[in-house]
């Protein structure tokens, strides 16, 4: 599937943002 350029930038803060939650989460400081 391929997106449109303008919202790549949209969907890789989001899967970053996601991404950093969930090892958050993993990690348990």
């Amino acid at each position: 599937m391929v997106y449109p350029l303008k919202h790549f930038p949209g969907l890789l803060i989001t899967g970053f943002v996601l991404s950093m939650f969930h090892w958050g989460r993993t990690t348990k400081f």
